[in-house]
């Protein structure tokens, strides 16, 4: 047992740490973020393509915005065939990037199964490190981490808890 423990850690340390290579990364400001839901609502499937294009070569350039969108164009399948693996792969980059919205969408992920097999100590991992910085769905994050602490034995949550708090002292530094 503590041997898969260890493999765990080691495989999450090594995820959260493949952030953004050296190369400069794009940063979408709110207006745009703003500019492109909005197309992506109301805006035809022409438009709603060139808003993916846009998007996907912002992800290519380590925006967590725009990976973050992807995860969202993808799961709710908005222009695009829904693919929860897909989607599952761009909240995946964009929480790498400590993108709290995105960490949350993660943890969800690993709870539900969706996109990937279910892994409750990795939804918890993520939903406790979603809870680091201030954000809109931080309620719901700690809600989320409650239930799936149901699912949990007592050994697991202190498991999880350290590997939780390992990931959280290497994200302090960044």
């Amino acid at each position: 047992m503590q041997i898969k423990y260890r493999v765990l850690s080691i495989a999450l340390l090594t995820a959260i740490s493949v952030a953004a290579p050296a190369e400069e990364t794009m940063h979408l400001t709110p207006p745009m973020i703003s500019q492109k839901y909005d197309v992506l609502t109301h805006g035809n499937q022409k438009q709603i393509q060139q808003i993916i294009q846009e998007l996907s070569k912002a992800a290519e350039k380590h925006s967590s915005e725009a990976q973050r969108m992807l995860g969202e164009i993808y799961s709710k399948g908005r222009g695009v065939e829904k693919d929860m693996t897909r989607a599952f792969k761009y909240y995946a980059e964009a929480a790498r990037q400590f993108d709290s919205v995105a960490q949350y969408e993660l943890a969800k992920a690993y709870f539900k199964g969706s996109g990937t097999d279910p892994n409750m100590i990795s939804a918890y991992i993520w939903a406790s490190l979603s809870q680091l910085k201030e954000s809109s769905i931080k309620e719901q994050t700690a809600q989320l981490q409650k239930d799936i602490s149901k699912l949990l034995t007592s050994e697991q949550i202190e498991k999880a808890q350290i590997l939780s708090t390992q990931l959280q002292q290497i994200y302090l530094k960044n």
